[in-house]
């Protein structure tokens, strides 16, 4: 199968509230048994809106998205992986901030400067802190991918983190996020937790500054060389455990997400965290549904690996039927059932069809719903309302 475009574009591009309104104010004394009840983060979760869901956008220069297009999914929480929130988001919808940590030391001394200001400018918010930082492909410049050494990655989590307990104190502070939890990554995760807990002083400091962990769920080849996300930086002479992907069919396996899922609990649950929330903060099936307009078998630029919305679509529900269902009472999140997943991010909300799968709507067709929208849609409509997300 010839996978030429799709190759060079995975090597280069891995993206990389209970609700109630505010208080009126009254002219008399409340109504008995009125509830002022507020809750943390006081972003008011919205009267229809299902807080365990989430998607994400890539930002396209070529692209203009329409906030409302996130309350017909009813999705709880978007995130651009920008530290800053640009849009005038439904009510009910999070912005999830995602801080990049890598590049030099400039770079990072940079965004270190601006921390401070920008989580005083959104109190009581949720911040990512960088973004898979386990990969050693394109890291578009510092907007997306971290690709950092594990120590390297954990000096600067720890950074941040402390700017942001000193700055709020109600914020919540996201781990990660690794590309995919695999065997080699959870190695990768193994030194970064090790040094954290040795730079802020015991365990238990280290997991004071850890609210959230954090993990994409792609489904990529680890070969080095190869198409996917490569091998962890600093595995370059130990990757004998990285996976390889041949059948391309695996990159929209459920069953593998799975397991996969299963696995970083079961690592939470011997570091001690399995008391914490795991979210999967991106995921999706990449390959892209169709070719680029007026390609031909001898255009190299060409993707001639597709796989459908209905293929796609699938593999959304079917993850989505495990992330609301799956508990483990040795391994899952006690004060939230024993569920496994706390909050998911499908990717994504809009992108060009011929670049990756997943997309809710077409940006090359008046931004219409896709088959794979059509049922995220008609999955979400017929939910109850679900303000039970936690922290």
């Amino acid at each position: 199968m010839v996978i030429k475009r799709f190759i060079s574009i995975l090597m280069l591009s891995i993206m990389a509230f209970s609700i109630s309104a505010p208080a009126p104010v009254a002219a008399a004394d409340p109504p008995p048994g009125y509830d002022y009840t507020t809750y943390l983060p006081l972003i008011m979760r919205g009267a229809d809106t299902l807080c365990r869901f989430g998607v994400t956008y890539r930002p396209l220069p070529d692209v203009v998205i329409d906030p409302s297009m996130l309350k017909n999914l009813r999705v709880g929480a978007f995130l651009d992986w920008s530290p800053t929130n640009k849009y005038n988001l439904p009510g009910g919808v999070e912005f999830i901030h995602v801080i990049p940590v890598g590049g030099d030391a400039a770079r990072f001394a940079s965004t270190l400067a601006s921390v401070e200001g920008t989580v005083r400018a959104n109190p009581n918010d949720y911040w990512i802190v960088g973004n898979e930082p386990d990969t050693t492909y394109y890291d578009q410049g510092g907007n997306q991918q971290d690709n950092l050494h594990a120590e390297v990655y954990a000096e600067r989590f720890y950074q941040v983190a402390i700017l942001i307990r000193q700055t709020d104190t109600k914020a919540k502070i996201g781990f990660g996020s690794l590309v995919q939890p695999t065997p080699i990554r959870l190695r990768y995760l193994d030194k970064a937790w090790n040094y954290l807990k040795v730079r802020a002083g015991s365990q238990q400091q280290a997991s004071a500054l850890i609210d959230i962990w954090t993990t994409h769920n792609f489904i990529l080849n680890e070969k080095p060389g190869e198409w996917g996300t490569g091998v962890p930086p600093g595995f370059e002479s130990d990757y004998a455990d990285h996976i390889a992907i041949t059948n391309l069919a695996d990159t929209y396996s459920t069953v593998i997400f799975e397991q996969r899922i299963r696995a970083l609990r079961a690592w939470m649950k011997a570091k001690g965290e399995q008391n914490k929330a795991l979210w999967v903060t991106e995921y999706g099936s990449l390959l892209p549904p169709v070719d680029k307009p007026g390609c031909t078998a001898y255009d190299p630029t060409c993707d001639y690996a597709n796989v459908s919305d209905a293929t796609t679509a699938n593999f959304m529900i079917g993850t989505f039927n495990f992330m609301r269902t799956a508990t483990d009472v040795n391994t899952g999140m006690p004060s939230d059932k024993n569920l496994l997943v706390q909050r998911w991010f499908w990717y994504s909300l809009a992108d060009h069809r011929y670049t990756f799968g997943g997309s809710l709507y077409d940006p090359d067709n008046s931004m219409a719903l896709t088959g794979v929208g059509t049922a995220f849609l008609n999955y979400t409509k017929s939910l109850p309302i679900d303000t039970s997300c936690v922290p």
